[in-house]
């Protein structure tokens, strides 16, 4: 039972959401929900392989921003050198976290969060602490 909690739970609250709304269990609901957390699912799949390998990095968050901000002011570019530009910094930023863990033998709970504050220090001087709007 304790092993299962979150199953149970998520399918207590399917359940109180069919019985409470119509649409709840549509296709298009469904889709919707998939969509909507697509971006999240990608993540969860990245940090089950880092903790898989007995490790942890607290920067993944910090780099989603560093790699939204570097999008949002790329778009002017067209969209594959946006994605490209965000891509590619969190890539180089994550070979640092390796990097330093690997040759310099620091735990990983140290150099993510480390590089957690960096990447979100760099975030939110690039923004200048506001949104980022794009215009197309």
């Amino acid at each position: 039972m304790q092993q299962n909690g979150a199953l149970i739970m998520l399918v207590i609250v399917c359940i109180a959401g069919f019985a409470r709304y119509e649409a709840f269990l549509t296709p298009e609901n469904l889709l919707n929900v998939l969509r909507q957390n697509s971006m999240l699912g990608l993540v969860a799949l990245g940090m089950t392989f880092v903790i898989l390998t007995a490790g942890i990095d607290l920067s993944v968050g910090a780099l989603l921003a560093v790699a939204g901000v570097i999008a949002a002011n790329l778009a002017d570019y067209g969209l594959a050198t946006a994605l490209l530009g965000g891509v590619a910094a969190t890539t180089v930023l994550g070979l640092i976290n390796g990097t330093v863990i690997a040759k310099a033998r620091i735990q990983p709970f140290i150099v993510t969060l480390a590089m957690m504050i960096a990447a979100r220090g760099v975030a939110l001087a690039v923004t200048g602490e506001e949104s980022v709007r794009i215009t197309n």
